[in-house]
């Protein structure tokens, strides 16, 4: 009996541990251009991008 509860509690232990997830993409609309320029729409893109904002 104590094997089996030991087995159950290993098996609880280890189904509960924490696995990396699955990313969902994160989009985000932006209004116009405006005044920027190509070199402030670029890093701006990128800052997002790093962010996790495709």
């Amino acid at each position: 009996m104590n094997k089996l509860l030991a087995v159950l509690g290993l098996f609880l232990l280890l189904s509960c541990s924490t696995k990396e997830t699955t990313k969902v993409p994160c989009f985000a609309w932006l209004g116009g251009t405006g005044e920027a320029t190509d070199i402030e729409l670029s890093d701006n893109f990128e800052n997002l991008k790093e962010k996790g904002i495709y």
